[in-house]
């Protein structure tokens, strides 16, 4: 419906490599990436040594991440493969605002 009144045209994912990728790495539901333990070393926790490398615990807990990523742009075009020298920097690349029309394929 969303296409039918802004009139975008998409580009078919053309190369077979980047359909099978895209296809295979659909995923939904819970993300949780834990440690059993952690210890923290700063001047803001007791026992804290100055003797060692300063250590922090930091806990995230993100709201509503599906709704905020479908209020933003879908891409619609130019779907391309980084290449080896690009797809390092791919986090501080995607971190920056990039066209709506431009997906980042990322080979590792």
């Amino acid at each position: 419906m969303a296409l039918k009144h802004t009139d975008a045209e998409l580009d078919l994912i053309t190369d077979p490599d980047a359909y099978l990728m895209l296809k295979a790495n659909f995923r939904g539901g819970i993300a949780t990436i834990s440690k059993r333990y952690a210890s923290a070393n700063n001047k803001h926790v007791e026992g804290y040594n100055d003797s060692e490398e300063s250590r922090y615990i930091t806990y995230l807990d993100a709201n509503s991440l599906y709704a905020t990523a479908q209020s933003e742009p879908l891409p619609v075009g130019n779907f391309r493969f980084l290449d080896k020298s690009r797809s390092r920097n791919s986090l501080s690349i995607a971190s920056r605002r990039m066209p709506a029309s431009d997906i980042l394929l990322n080979v590792i």
